[in-house]
C-alpha cells in the first residue's frame, strides 16, 4: 500500500519544501513501546533530503510511520490520518523484527492518505 503525505507540522523546512512525498509500506513493526502500536516500516518513492543534527546533508530512503491517535490505524481508504514520521537513521532497522526508537529520528507529524497499491 502507498501513502501520500501532503502536509506536515513540526517539521524541518526542507521536508515541507519536498511535499507531497509518497511512501510504500513494507511491513508492520511490532513495538516493545506501548504507545507505538501500528507502526509501519516504509520506503520513500524518492529519497528525502535532510540536514541532520550535525549539519550533514543526507538522503533518507526509509521512514517509520504510525497513527498519532489512540485507536487509529493505517489502512486502505484512509484520508488525512495524522501520523508520526520518523526517519530511519540506522539502516539495521530495515531487517529488525521490532520498532527500536533509537534507530529513528522523529521528524514530523503529517497528514497521510491512502494513494493505492
Amino acid at each position: 500500500m502507498k501513502l501520500t503525505i501532503a502536509s506536515v507540522d513540526y517539521a524541518p523546512v526542507e521536508l515541507s519544501e519536498q511535499l507531497p512525498v509518497a511512501v510504500t509500506l513494507i511491513r508492520p513493526l511490532p513495538s516493545s513501546v506501548p504507545n507505538r502500536v501500528g507502526a509501519w516500516l516504509s520506503v520513500f518513492d524518492r529519497p528525502v533530503r535532510w540536514t541532520n543534527e550535525n549539519g550533514k546533508a543526507v538522503e533518507i530512503t526509509h521512514a517509520v510511520v504510525w497513527p498519532r491517535a489512540k485507536g487509529a490505524s493505517i489502512g486502505g481508504g484512509m484520508r488525512g490520518l495524522p501520523v508520526g514520521i520518523g526517519y530511519v537513521v540506522d539502516q539495521s532497522l530495515v531487517d529488525d523484527e521490532t520498532f527500536d526508537l533509537a534507530k529513528i529520528y522523529f521528524v514530523a507529524v503529517g497528514l497521510a492518505s491512502d494513494s493505492g497499491r
